[in-house]
């Protein structure tokens, strides 16, 4: 869900007449891909992880929720290309030498 906030605010401040449209994008996100809750237990994990590897929080809370999904990999252009947190191998799905990491953790 914390993901789909941060689309939703980049609509909103950069293209705000695009902010209707991207409301709708949103809600079929979340239909169609695993949005995990965000517990008790995922915020003070998301503490930990932020303090360990120096984070930004909000970062932290969407490594956090991934990890207790059960996700391997995290697609992010925010997060160091490569790097393993928690268990999520880190993948910026725009690097061009990523394509066949992206490809294999989409297959």
């Amino acid at each position: 869900m914390q993901t789909l906030g941060e689309f939703l605010r980049v609509v909103q401040r950069r293209a705000p007449a695009a902010f209707p449209e991207a409301i709708t994008q949103a809600s079929l996100y979340e239909a169609i891909f695993i949005t995990p809750a965000t517990p008790e237990q995922v915020m003070r994990s998301a503490g930990e992880v932020a303090l360990a590897h120096g984070l930004q929080f909000w970062d932290a809370v969407i490594v956090a929720a991934s990890a207790r999904a059960g996700a391997k990999v995290l697609f992010t252009e925010d997060l160091q290309d490569g790097r393993v947190l928690d268990g999520l191998k880190l993948i910026n799905p725009f690097v061009a030498g990523n394509s066949a990491a992206v490809e294999a953790a989409l297959s």
